[in-house]
């Protein structure tokens, strides 16, 4: 759906996804809210997820190491569910906590994008 005059439908094609680098944590929290898989600058992805029955944000490491000091200090919780170390952040307190992962690592695309269509502004003349 077109959201304006000034924006053009087009396929994203490949795994581009939507860009993200400037988006601020407010609109990433938006997305995840709406579904999205948003991958940060170095592989790791958030996604809502439900844990023990309560909605959270998930950080998938993706195959990508993480230091537990580190995830812990930037404010994410860990757990053990089905032989899986998950690191998440309760869904009530993640305005605070995102900012501080955010500094760190930039959110880069949005990865449920990424074979669907994205609005592309249209260069004024």
């Amino acid at each position: 759906m077109c959201r304006g005059l000034g924006e053009l439908r087009r396929p994203a094609g490949g795994s581009a996804g939507t860009p993200l680098a400037e988006a601020t944590p407010v609109e990433i929290l938006d997305l995840l809210a709406g579904g999205s898989i948003i991958e940060l600058d170095n592989g790791w992805r958030l996604t809502m997820a439900r844990i023990a029955g309560d909605k959270v944000v998930e950080l998938a490491l993706n195959g990508v190491p993480g230091n537990r000091e580190q995830l812990r200090r930037y404010g994410l919780s860990e757990e053990i569910v089905g032989y899986k170390r998950r690191w998440f952040v309760a869904k009530d307190i993640v305005a605070a906590i995102l900012p501080r992962l955010l500094v760190q690592r930039r959110a880069i695309r949005d990865v449920t994008t990424a074979d669907t269509e994205v609005l592309v502004p249209m260069q004024e003349e």
